[in-house]
């Protein structure tokens, strides 16, 4: 595996060619793979482990097909914004990026919620615990100085 994640950065690294549109891109698959799993595991009791799983895989699958079905209409928005009848791929492509990460983050979330209410008997859900294995409490999460 670490052969294949080195090609893969380098791949990446070369093609984006800036540090910003790494980070973009880099914040888009932790946002339609990871955080609705991450912040459902501290605010829903369902959550699961299947439904985890489920909502990364889908979200991000979700994310790269919607890029490509949103890159045509970008596209024709962005031709002859610089020259002449040529597509301005830069923003084309970044617009794609941006459009598809919201339906794709939501497609993750509907995806967690449906399949933790289905794998409930099969895959029950597990408490959250800390380093030690004690169960973790949920109270003031937000750092409520008044309490």
């Amino acid at each position: 595996m670490v052969p294949m994640v080195i090609i893969i950065a380098l791949f990446l690294a070369l093609m984006m060619q800036t540090v910003y549109k790494l980070m973009v891109v880099s914040w888009s698959i932790l946002l339609v793979g990871l955080m609705a799993a991450f912040i459902a595991a501290f605010f829903w009791k369902k959550a699961n482990h299947s439904g985890a799983l489920a909502s990364l895989l889908v979200g991000l699958y979700s994310w790269i097909g919607l890029i490509l079905y949103f890159i045509k209409e970008t596209s024709k928005n962005n031709t002859g914004v610089v020259e002449g009848f040529t597509v301005y791929w830069d923003w084309a492509i970044w617009d794609a990026v941006y459009i598809s990460s919201t339906w794709a983050f939501i497609i993750s979330i509907v995806t967690l919620v449906v399949v933790s209410l289905m794998t409930q008997k099969i895959d029950p859900p597990k408490p959250l615990v800390n380093a030690m294995g004690e169960p973790l409490e949920v109270k003031n999460w937000f750092g409520n100085p008044f309490k």
